[in-house]
Order: C-alpha cells, then sequence, then structure tokens
C-alpha cells in the first residue's frame, strides 16, 4: 500500500482503527460531480457509517467555487421564487449524484443485513459537511429523524451566494474604517509569511 487508492485506505484504516473487513465499500471520484464515498461498519459504536470526503482533488475545487444559488429539491423548481430552498449549486448537483447512487446500489439495505440493528450515520469534512446537510434536505423520506451537524467553525458547510456576500460587505466596511494605510498592512503581513516560510525555527509573533 504505497500509493493512489492504496495510501488513502492504509491512512484510513490506521487513523480509524479499523480493519479491512469493516469497509464495505470505498470510491475515490475520478469525474466532476463526484466525491470520495466509504461505507464503513463501526462496530465500537455500533454504527453503518457513509463517510463523505472533503475538498482535496482538481474537480472538488471547482465543485466548492460553483457557488450560484441552486433548487436543493425537484419540488423546490415548481415553488414560488421566494418559499424555494436554494442551495451552493455546486454541491446540490454533487448531493443529488450521491443520493441516486445510494438508493441505487442499495448501500444501506446491503450493509443493514450485516448489522440489522445499527443505525445509519452520514458524516463528511469541509465539502463533505456541506453535502451531508444537502443530502438530508434532498432525501424526504428521512426528514423526520435524520439530523445535520456542523462541527467546529468549517466554513465549507455553511457556503453559499448569501454568506459570501456578507463576506464582501464586512471586508469592505474594514477597509473603510481601518486607518492604518493598506500598503504596509500588506507589506508587513506578506513579510511575515514569507519570513515564517523561509525561516521556520524562528516564527514571529503574529499582528494584535
Amino acid at each position: 500500500m504505497c500509493a493512489g487508492r492504496n495510501a488513502y485506505f492504509a491512512a484510513f484504516l490506521e487513523m480509524a482503527g479499523l480493519t479491512p473487513k469493516n469497509i464495505l465499500l470505498f470510491e475515490i471520484a475520478d469525474t466532476f460531480y463526484d466525491v470520495a464515498l466509504m461505507l464503513v461498519l463501526d462496530d465500537e459504536t455500533r454504527a453503518i457509517v457513509i463517510i463523505v470526503r472533503g475538498t482535496l482533488s482538481g474537480d472538488d475545487t471547482l465543485c466548492d467555487l460553483l457557488a450560484i444559488g441552486e433548487p436543493v429539491r425537484e419540488t423546490d423548481e415548481k415553488l414560488p421564487e421566494g418559499q424555494r430552498y436554494l442551495g451552493h449549486g455546486g454541491m446540490v448537483r454533487v448531493a443529488r449524484r450521491v443520493c441516486k447512487k445510494i438508493i441505487k446500489e442499495r448501500w444501506v439495505e446491503n450493509a443493514r443485513k450485516l448489522r440489522p440493528d445499527y443505525p445509519v450515520v452520514i458524516c463528511g469534512h469541509s465539502l463533505g459537511a456541506g453535502l451531508v446537510s444537502l443530502i438530508e434536505q434532498c432525501s424526504d423520506s428521512t426528514r423526520d429523524y435524520l439530523v445535520s451537524v456542523i462541527y467546529g467553525y468549517d466554513m465549507v458547510g455553511r457556503l453559499g451566494a448569501a454568506t459570501l456576500e456578507d463576506l464582501k460587505a464586512r471586508l469592505f466596511h474594514a477597509l473603510c474604517v481601518c486607518n492604518v494605510p493598506k500598503f504596509k498592512m500588506l507589506g508587513s503581513r506578506m513579510s511575515i509569511c514569507l519570513f515564517n516560510k523561509f525561516c521556520p525555527c524562528s516564527k514571529t509573533a503574529p499582528l494584535g
């Protein structure tokens, strides 16, 4: 296990403390509007876990950049504009594809043949966290009991056109009220970054 798919697989097993027999499916995406997925039997927590990987490949990055709003559910396209659920366009398309794959290939049904009493947990990091929250919205049949949680301050799970507009407005306001010349701020920050990069043993203290 030294390269590519095997390297990912070996690293995951070591960090998770699992064995190959716990991994039912492991798919690394190689096309646009796709994502790396894993189906795991976790006997320690007694759960069937579907894992969605975060941003890593070039295709994942392009998906992150497609932030144009798009209706999340098929029914949203028929509703008035003010009543629609809109999501991150790239993530919505990937989430729909993941839902169709899980349903068509009967991931949950096949896993429950081996562990019939285990609940299903879907988790993800970064891009994967955003996809998991959209999968919950796409799955009408699970809406009564499926809960989506984003841990910490991961911005990708909350990324959208509205949040980007809010960030732009806040940055513009900060620049307007700041009395320090911009070239001084940018110059000092770039100098610190370059110094820390080429002299990692002598880190400089961050600016206040």
